[in-house]
């Protein structure tokens, strides 16, 4: 049977309910409040018995853990580069690394679910993060057990290719330090020059594509540096399009996204610019085949289409539009595909 506890944000039950650790038989679910006195003061719990809740097996937990949908931020562009930069025949280290990018995957998500929890902000969006947590299927102190155990396999695979390429560590040490920043940029007064946005630019783009590319042929080319700069952007437009459509509610909760901190007509102008600049980036990844160019324009001139026909931030056309970045995400990995087939006389 379920009940409801009322909990003071400032007492020391107050994260024992939210982690989970109050109770090894009983889940606490947060009850959303928006508006009033509540929301910045307490929280509601709704208590409810482990055997109430019907949890699918845990094969599909982890597939929601890991969020697959989304490799193409991480282990697609990891491919493309390792396609540009090396023979077909893979050898021990290039398998060590894509591992590695595999299990970082997996920490990042975990990580983020779990912060993301914590601070609040999945408790009033339906369609953030994985609701593995808000649904009761992990309390929140598995899901950091398990980001924390991914990152150290990710680590291990890094200290391995570091015993043959030392470099690597530099790449590995950047990106540990835009990870920290970028998550806690409101704890040390980055909020309101979006050091979170540029840190994940760099994260999911040049230092991914670099990084890559160093662990290979122990050196760096400005033409992989462009792609993922194309990547990064890529990805951080599927970011703030995630946000655009839930700007009413971060607003409410005082999360301040780029939508919230732009306003929803000037985000949408902002992320327009941010998929235009893509095409004159494209311009020097496919110079080689410059066809594949308005290919990829007419691709993007869709989104912003998509994106034009989104007139409020609680539309039908502003949930679907995330969907359409994702693609143009995963239709730039595939004319980087053809580019480099045409390259190697294979296609």
């Amino acid at each position: 049977m379920s009940r409801f506890v009322t909990v003071d944000r400032q007492s020391t039950d107050y994260k024992k309910y939210l982690s989970g650790h109050f109770s090894k038989t009983e889940v606490a679910l947060p009850v959303p409040v928006l508006e009033g006195p509540q929301r910045n003061s307490s929280i509601t719990f709704q208590i409810l018995s482990d055997s109430e809740i019907k949890k699918p097996n845990l094969a599909l937990i982890l597939l929601k853990l890991f969020r697959l949908d989304l490799l193409s931020f991480t282990l697609v562009p990891t491919l493309i580069v390792w396609m540009y930069c090396s023979e077909i025949v893979t050898n021990a280290e290039e398998w060590v690394l894509m591992l590695s990018i595999f299990f970082l995957h997996g920490a990042a998500f975990a990580f983020n679910d779990y912060f993301d929890h914590m601070q609040g902000r999945d408790h009033i969006n339906e369609k953030s993060g994985s609701r593995l947590i808000q649904s009761g299927y992990v309390r929140a102190y598995q899901v950091l057990r398990a980001a924390w155990v991914l990152w150290s396999l990710a680590v291990v695979g890094g200290l391995y290719l570091s015993y043959y390429n030392p470099g690597i560590l530099v790449f590995a040490a950047l990106g540990a330090a835009l990870g920290a920043l970028g998550s806690m940029y409101q704890f040390v007064g980055l909020k309101s020059i979006g050091f979170s946005d540029i840190a994940l630019v760099f994260a999911l783009g040049p230092l991914l594509t670099l990084g890559t590319q160093y662990t290979i042929t122990k050196n760096i080319t400005f033409p992989i540096l462009v792609i993922g700069m194309i990547y990064g952007l890529l990805a951080l437009v599927y970011s703030q399009a995630k946000n655009l459509s839930t700007t009413m509610l971060d607003h409410q909760a005082g999360i301040r996204t780029i939508s919230v901190r732009l306003g929803f007509d000037k985000a949408k102008s902002f992320l327009m610019l941010e998929v235009s600049s893509t095409i004159l980036l494209s311009l020097y990844v496919f110079k080689e085949n410059y066809w594949i160019v308005p290919a990829f324009a007419a691709f993007v001139a869709f989104v912003i289409y998509k994106l034009n026909k989104v007139n409020s931030p609680i539309s039908g056309p502003a949930q679907e539009f995330p969907f359409y970045v994702l693609k143009l995400h995963n239709i730039f990995s595939i004319l980087c595909i053809i580019d480099w087939l045409i390259i190697r006389n294979m296609f």
